[in-house]
């Protein structure tokens, strides 16, 4: 088939294809408004999750969210760090649905993605023994995520204890260290 006669059969197709977009409008946030209130309800005390390939940690009252992937830089963190060392805050030079949210004619509604911060309002919390990633620069300043092509990590809920430790090391070096950066109760 030649690629005028692929062209002429094709076009009448493309001119029925609608676009459909699903948005995830935070008035309507299903885990927010429905499943989160039932977790809080029922004394759950630990949310773990790994998609973003980072490490970060939130708490609701005694409700723990743990999200701890491997190695893989996402750029899934975003933190607005005021002494302006940190300068990977910016989350549109990594990605073009942040072009497109911050264009003059969105596709996406900017109150529903907020660039920094957590969507739902959650403080972030930073980790209790030392940032991981001044380990990628030292100049950083405390930083409440890991995020890196270099650097990985891992956590561990002692279910005698309750306590959950998160570790960081770098598998690039075969004598990295292994250190535990964060630790917390969930008792």
């Amino acid at each position: 088939m030649s690629t005028e006669t692929w062209t002429n059969d094709v076009e009448p197709m493309l001119s029925n294809i609608t676009e459909v977009r699903y948005q995830y409008p935070l008035a309507q946030d299903v885990w927010l408004n429905d499943i989160e209130p039932l977790l809080l309800e029922n004394g759950v005390d630990l949310v773990h999750i790994g998609h973003s390939h980072l490490w970060n940690r939130a708490q609701v009252e005694d409700l723990h969210y743990l999200e701890s992937s491997n190695v893989g830089n996402s750029y899934g963190a975003y933190y607005v760090d005021s002494s302006g060392v940190y300068t990977k805050d910016v989350r549109s030079s990594y990605a073009d649905f942040w072009a497109d949210v911050n264009s003059e004619n969105p596709r996406w509604a900017i109150e529903d993605y907020p660039p920094n911060g957590d969507p739902q309002g959650r403080a972030m919390s930073f980790p209790t023994v030392f940032s991981p990633m001044s380990l990628e620069n030292d100049a950083y300043p405390n930083l409440p995520f890991v995020t890196s092509n270099t650097l990985s990590v891992f956590s561990i809920l002692d279910t005698g204890t309750g306590t959950v430790q998160s570790y960081v090391f770098d598998p690039t070096n075969l004598n990295s260290e292994v250190q535990l950066f964060d630790e917390f109760s969930i008792e």
